[in-house]
Parts: structure tokens; C-alpha cells; sequence
């Protein structure tokens, strides 16, 4: 089992420091590829992501009973393993993705309202237009029937993300996109390791990873992400004509938004610690899905929203644990009380859907979107990796010696 140093908080210290991780920093200073531009480290680190976004085979009868035509049609177009780019973050990942589709000023990006808004400015910096897409009921995700609904002779593209754990409905939204000729950038920066479990017969089945549906997918190495090194990301993509175009972007003839040797050191050793981490928070949130929320005046946000991704195998990778209020004073009420037991948590993003015509165009309702900006909160993946997370949370249903829900 992975030992995790605790902090001051008494929360794991993240980034973490582990002996591995030391060594791998050691070993590149030892060997000089700390200083260097292009090194070994810097080709291991690509080969070890290649490796965790590429299918991978299994025999396991039980792990699917039958899959959807759509899946079938797909798992041949995934066959190639993807190329991988390292960059400065997710958000530059992002705008190059955006950058390598041909998205230009004049065309129009969907995404949906409640999302990153970095993925709304990195559209909005290229001089496109958002356009507003909602979030599924009792979900984070964008919904596909609001993307239907949404048409558009300058729609160029869209830009899906995968929040809190939920898994976005990629093959739904992957079909819509073909059928309108746009195309479908992933944004998996909350959730590597995470994807679907799929299979071609009864006896055998493979691993999809997130963003294999993607014409681009996007991973963030930052500070507080599940594989961190301070700063970073990657952009995947299995179109040889998209990857040609990251080096005409990239490539000046040096690295214009390069990671550094060290920030790839740290990282090859996370992948290997990631699987494991990832089960115990996802058992983690398992349990917290099971806790009586009411006392707090909450709910969890459903993360198994049904549809055609809801096969079984799906893995999943929590960065955040998302709740939701009754309403906005709800929440800064219970903000305060989780704050005064030192749990991590914060608000969630801020929604875009009363942004303006000038910035965005709003083709349909975007009320599950609106809710979520004035009442989600989120406790981060620092809290879920310890093992008295419920007791800590029942602290917090007591005031001056009472115990009860959040008035």
C-alpha cells in the first residue's frame, strides 16, 4: 500500500512525496538530463503516457455482457496508439487543440456553461465564439439532447470535460459530432487513469481510456491534480495530420511551451501509483455517496448518470467530490461548517450562462448549469485519500453540542 506523508492539516500532502519520486529527481540530477532540452527522461515520460492512453486487452467474460453497436464501430478507429505532445498545462493543451482543428476568430466552440472557464477563454482568446451547451440533470457533464438541440454553420468544434469523477457521454456526444462534421476535443485533465471497460465478444474485452474518442484530448499535470508536477500537461491525438500541426505550432525550432526534465521526472513514477490511488478514492466516494447528506442540508451530485457510456467496467478518478445545496446561502452556510472541521473544499466553478451575447451565444436552456454556479461545493481528493473522512463529516453535523441539518 502507498503511504502518503500527511500534512500540518492532517490531510495527505500533495503534491505527494514519495521515496520513488525522490529517486526520480535524483537520478536526473545525477545523470545531467535535469539541464537539457530534449533527454532521455523526457522520451520515457512520453513513452509511460502513450502506454496509459492506449487500449489495453484483457480476458475477462464478466467484465462485459454486450456492448452497443456504436462501441463496435468505434473500437477499430482506436486501434492506433495515440501521439502524445508535452506541454507548459492543460489550459495551453487546451487552446492547441483547439489551435490544431482549424478553430479560428469568426468560428463558433461548444462547451457547456458549467465547465472549466479556462476552455471558455481559450475559445474566446482565438477569437471564436462559446456556445453554450447545459449540463446533464443531477450531473456535472454536458448533457447530449442540449448539444442536439444545438445547430450552426460556424460551429467548428466542441470541447467535452470530464468533472468531479462523472464521466462525460462521450460516445453520444462522439456521434453527434460526426453526424455534423465538428470536431470533438476532450478535456480528461481531472481524470487520468478513468475510462471504460468495452469488448468485441463475450470473452474478451479492452480498456478504453478517457479522450479515445477524441480527434484531441487534453491531460493537466498541475499542482493539486491526480498526477502532478507543479505545472504541465499533454495533448493526445491518433490523427497523424493533428500532430503535424502541434510541431508547426510548438517547434520554433525549440520547444515554444515545453516541459522541463525534472517535471518529467516526477511524473513517470505517479503513473505507477496512480491505479491504486485512484481505487481508494473511488472507494472512498463510495462511501461518501452512502452518508446521510440531509444532516447538512446537501446532496451528492450523481456521478452514474444512465445512457449508452453507462456500461459496466467503467473505472473511474476522482480530483474532486461534488455536493450540492438548496440553494446559494445553503451553500456558504455549509462551506463554513466543513471549513471549521479543516476539510479542503471550496465552491464550484463559476458558471457562464449570464455571460453575455457578446461573449457567447445561448441557443438553449441552461438552468442545470445555472444551479450548479450558485450551488455546487467541492471536497478535493486530498480529503478522500483518508480513511476518517466520515468521522470528520459527522464532526461537522455538530454545533454547541447538537447535531442536525443545516438551517
Amino acid at each position: 500500500m502507498i503511504e502518503l506523508p500527511q500534512g500540518a492539516d492532517g490531510w495527505a500532502r500533495w503534491p505527494p512525496q514519495t521515496e520513488a519520486i525522490a529517486q526520480a529527481l535524483q537520478g536526473a540530477w545525477a545523470s545531467g538530463e535535469w539541464g537539457k532540452y530534449d533527454s532521455p527522461v523526457h522520451a520515457r515520460c512520453v513513452d509511460t503516457v502513450t502506454q496509459a492512453m492506449s487500449m489495453s486487452m484483457s480476458m475477462s467474460s464478466e467484465s462485459v455482457a454486450a456492448i452497443s453497436p456504436l462501441w463496435q464501430f468505434y473500437l477499430d478507429r482506436m486501434e492506433p496508439p495515440p501521439l502524445i505532445r508535452l506541454c507548459s498545462s492543460g489550459t495551453a493543451a487546451v487552446e492547441l487543440a483547439l489551435r490544431c482543428c482549424g478553430v479560428v476568430a469568426g468560428d463558433e466552440v461548444v462547451v457547456a456553461a458549467y465547465d472549466y472557464p479556462g476552455n471558455f477563454r481559450c475559445i474566446e482568446l482565438l477569437g471564436a465564439t462559446p456556445v453554450l451547451a447545459d449540463v446533464r440533470p443531477r450531473g456535472v457533464t454536458m448533457d447530449p439532447q442540449s448539444l442536439r438541440e444545438i445547430e450552426g454553420d460556424d460551429i467548428k468544434g466542441v470541447v467535452v470535460s470530464h468533472l468531479y469523477g462523472e464521466l462525460a457521454d462521450i460516445l453520444a456526444i462522439r456521434e453527434i459530432c460526426d453526424q455534423r462534421n465538428w470536431w470533438l476535443i476532450e478535456d480528461a485533465c481531472q481524470v487520468p487513469g478513468a475510462g471504460w471497460e468495452v469488448g468485441k465478444d463475450p470473452s474478451s474485452s479492452t480498456f478504453a481510456p478517457v479522450g479515445c474518442l477524441a480527434d484531441c484530448a487534453t491531460l493537466s499535470f498541475g499542482g493539486s491534480k491526480l498526477l502532478s508536477a507543479g505545472n504541465g500537461g499533454a495533448i493526445f491525438t491518433r490523427d497523424p495530420r493533428l500532430h503535424s500541426r502541434l510541431r508547426s505550432f510548438l517547434d520554433r525550432p525549440s520547444d515554444m511551451l515545453p516541459l522541463s526534465a525534472l517535471q518529467c521526472a516526477v511524473l513517470i513514477p505517479q503513473w505507477g501509483m496512480l491505479d491504486e490511488l485512484n481505487r481508494r478514492r473511488c472507494d472512498m466516494v463510495s462511501r461518501l455517496r452512502g452518508w446521510d447528506w440531509t444532516r447538512l442540508g446537501a446532496a451528492p451530485i450523481s456521478m452514474a448518470v444512465g445512457g449508452p457510456m453507462a456500461v459496466r467496467g467503467q473505472t473511474n478518478a476522482h480530483y474532486k467530490f461534488a455536493v450540492q445545496a438548496k440553494d446559494a446561502s445553503g451553500r456558504a452556510l455549509l462551506l463554513q461548517r466543513l471549513r471549521s472541521i479543516g476539510l479542503p473544499v471550496g465552491e464550484g466553478f463559476r458558471s457562464m450562462h449570464g455571460t453575455s451575447g457578446r461573449r457567447s451565444r445561448k441557443p438553449v436552456s441552461l438552468v442545470h448549469s445555472q444551479l450548479l454556479g450558485e450551488r455546487c461545493l467541492v471536497i478535493d481528493h486530498r480529503a478522500l485519500l483518508a480513511n476518517d473522512l466520515i468521522e470528520r463529516l459527522d464532526q461537522a453535523c455538530i454545533t454547541d453540542g447538537e447535531s442536525g441539518p443545516v438551517s
